[in-house]
């Protein structure tokens, strides 16, 4: 039984015009076996747009705040062991 599940939804297309628009999602999911309940994380991943015969192009979305986050974690993280390597190595100064 799988634990992370990861699927990609395509929206219902909405016309806009001589525009068809559709809206793809992505879904990933962490359920343990065992457990009623789990995660689930939801993000836009790209729009379709298809403009009446010209061939249909994809615009990716950029999740500017995922980024962010990703950027503040990594930072936090090489704080922490810079700060642990730093006390360590001051703590063998003293001895």
């Amino acid at each position: 039984m799988k634990i992370l599940h990861l699927e990609t939804q395509t929206g219902e297309p909405i016309q806009a015009g001589e525009n068809t628009i559709t809206l793809v999602s992505q879904s990933v999911r962490l359920q343990p076996p065992g457990f009623p309940g789990g995660l689930i994380w939801n993000r836009p991943v790209a729009v379709r747009v298809q403009t009446g015969s010209e061939p249909e192009k994809t615009l990716p979305v950029r999740d500017v705040t995922r980024l962010a986050q990703l950027l503040v974690v990594g930072l936090g993280l090489v704080g922490g062991l810079f700060t642990i390597l730093a006390w360590k190595m001051t703590s063998k100064e003293r001895k």
